[in-house]
């Protein structure tokens, strides 16, 4: 079971770093038609889940609640913003990214509940 945990965390670092690089690629350019994400928002989210990448290395479970509600945060704004908008493959990929981390997460914290997880 210590094996499943270190492939959780890691697991869960790689998807928060991924959609930091995603949210940092898009504060540089637009790259969804009809949407402005150049700019200092994106810059920041991007920011957001690489302290997210950090609290999962060094952080402890109550820690890692708090980067599941980011990025629930963030795929709820995400779907309340389609409003008039269309879905397009960049956002659906990307918010497939954080429903992962959020299951990663959540898996995580039940194994150190359970007990069977030890820290990296």
């Amino acid at each position: 079971m210590v094996r499943q945990s270190v492939v959780l965390r890691i697991s869960a670092i790689v998807l928060s770093l991924t959609a930091a690089a995603i949210h940092l690629v898009l504060s540089l350019v637009n790259l969804i038609p009809g949407e402005m994400t150049a700019g200092p928002v994106f810059a920041a989210l991007g920011v957001g889940y690489v302290a997210g990448a950090i609290v999962i290395l060094y952080g402890k479970r109550l820690l890692y609640t708090l980067v599941i509600f980011y990025s629930a945060a963030l795929v709820l704004t995400y779907a309340a913003s389609r409003d008039g908008l269309p879905v397009e493959s960049i956002g659906l990929f990307t918010k497939t990214i954080e429903a992962l981390l959020i299951a990663s997460l959540w898996f995580l914290i039940r194994s150190e509940r359970n007990g069977t997880a030890s820290r990296v």
